[in-house]
């Protein structure tokens, strides 16, 4: 009986941590937002060429976020910015950004 209660708990655990709008992270006191997460997975996996992400792009994606929050919080801390021209800079070192990339996710691959 034990067992049982165990697996039902983590069935449930497990289902509302998978419907959940909760954030993927916290850094800082900054949550990363749900819903800019799953965008950017869905990015990933077109990079791809596949439909979903794979778990490696998703770790991958998290561990890079937290990076840039924290070197985010940092760039606050001693007052610098990226302006516009900094960001049109780096897009023309680019280049064409492939089909089916959105701008969003451009100009945050180059903030990162």
């Amino acid at each position: 009986m034990k067992r049982l209660a165990c697996a039902l708990l983590f069935v449930a655990l497990f289902a509302t941590g998978c419907g959940s709008s909760t954030a993927p992270a916290t850094v800082n006191g900054v949550a990363i937002d749900r819903s800019e997460y799953l965008d950017q997975l869905s990015q990933l996996a077109k990079l791809g060429g596949g439909t979903d992400a794979t778990a490696s792009q998703r770790s991958d994606w998290l561990t890079q976020r937290i990076s840039s929050e924290l070197v985010a919080g940092e760039i606050k801390r001693l007052h610098l910015t990226v302006g516009e021209a900094e960001l049109a800079t780096a897009r023309g070192e680019i280049g064409e950004i492939p089909e089916g990339v959105s701008d969003e996710f451009a100009d945050y691959v180059i903030r990162s």
